[in-house]
């Protein structure tokens, strides 16, 4: 089979819908048959060897079964052509058929992600996934009260699991690690309640309402985390000086890093990022650029847990800005880009007055 009947093959697939009886056929039937051909010393052609998977051992007996059920070896084609399949699956929505596919890659991610760090930021990336995929159900008009359901709970799942993992990073004394952690997901999940409040006055107003409280409500847990993280670092500092120092420099280049990284984002998305939506985001970047000279100020004058808090503000505007572009762009959507001054990034100017409160 050559790449042009591939991509023929790819693009049926894409169009493809299954109700939850076929999918559920198929799966068992996917099971069924590796129970029932156990791994068992496979002598692997050379280009597989080293690569241990079910599917790889097994990857040049499947086309010589006579009798495998057509849905069962399509489903296995698509998944062992890899690449192609893969990236194909990556835009797949519940009901699509390559939707199955999206689902074990995502199942090969999480066994594969071993550090803490590492699941971290697979659950943070599976979260936003069921985000974008409502999003994209509600625009489409293929959204129902049954897979906004479903999706809205898979995504409570994984915000728990990030919350869970901040949790053990915070335990392990991984401050750095629990403070990226969280930052990128409180200004994931803002971006996303923008995104949802333009999509309110669509047909499907209700599941949108639904949808934003869960999403206002991790906002605010996750806002609460990220205080808690920050007294835990300014307690394990203590009266260390030293300590406070790499606190801050660490802070401040997390904050640089993420400027440059929404700037770069926004250069290579210039024919898509104009007019308002450049001008708006441009000054989101600025007013991250003004929190990093308060927070160099603050350092002048030892002052380093207004400085910490400063520098973090910083980092918040600039990803929720990149959040905002990326979810404006993927999504085709007429919004605002701008963040409130009051809100920004989730890091509002009582953020060191709350930290104050908090070691008082």
């Amino acid at each position: 089979m050559n790449h042009e009947e591939l991509e023929k093959l790819f693009r049926g697939a894409k169009d493809t819908k299954l109700d939850e009886k076929k999918k559920y056929a198929i799966g068992r039937e996917v099971l069924l048959f590796m129970k029932k051909n156990p791994l068992q010393g496979t002598v692997l052609h050379p280009a597989l060897q080293g690569k241990n998977t079910w599917f790889g051992a097994h990857a040049l007996n499947i086309f010589t079964l006579k009798r495998v059920n057509a849905a069962l070896a399509s489903l296995l084609l698509v998944i062992l052509v890899g690449g192609v399949a893969s990236a194909k699956a990556e835009s797949a929505l519940p009901g699509d058929f390559l939707y199955l596919v999206k689902g074990f890659n995502e199942k090969v991610m999480v066994a594969t992600a071993f550090s803490d760090v590492g699941k971290a930021n697979i659950n943070i990336l599976l979260a936003e996934r069921r985000l974008q995929e409502i999003e994209k159900l509600i625009i489409e008009k293929r959204a129902n009260s049954a897979n906004e359901a479903e999706l809205n709970e898979k995504f409570k799942v994984q915000a728990n699991k990030v919350a869970e993992r901040i949790k053990t990073l915070n335990e392990k004394k991984l401050y750095s690690s629990a403070m990226e952690a969280t930052s990128n997901f409180e200004s994931l999940v803002r971006a996303h309640s923008s995104i949802l409040k333009n999509l309110e006055n669509s047909e499907n107003k209700d599941m949108v309402s639904s949808l934003s409280k869960e999403v206002q409500k991790n906002i605010k847990d996750f806002a609460d985390v990220r205080l808690k993280t920050q007294s835990e670092i300014i307690n394990d500092n203590g009266d260390d000086t030293k300590k406070s120092e790499t606190t801050v420099q660490d802070g401040l280049k997390s904050a640089q890093d993420a400027i440059l990284d929404a700037r770069k984002f926004i250069k290579n998305k210039k024919n898509k990022v104009e007019g308002r939506a450049a001008s708006e985001a441009e000054s989101n970047l600025n007013t991250a650029e003004q929190k990093i000279s308060k927070g160099k100020n603050s350092v002048e004058l030892k002052d380093y847990n207004d400085a910490f808090s400063s520098f973090q503000d910083a980092a918040g505007v600039a990803r929720e800005t990149r959040n905002l572009i990326r979810g404006k762009n993927n999504l085709n959507l007429n919004m605002n880009i701008e963040i409130n001054e009051n809100t920004e990034g989730g890091q509002n100017s009582e953020n060191s007055d709350t930290i104050n409160n908090i070691m008082n």
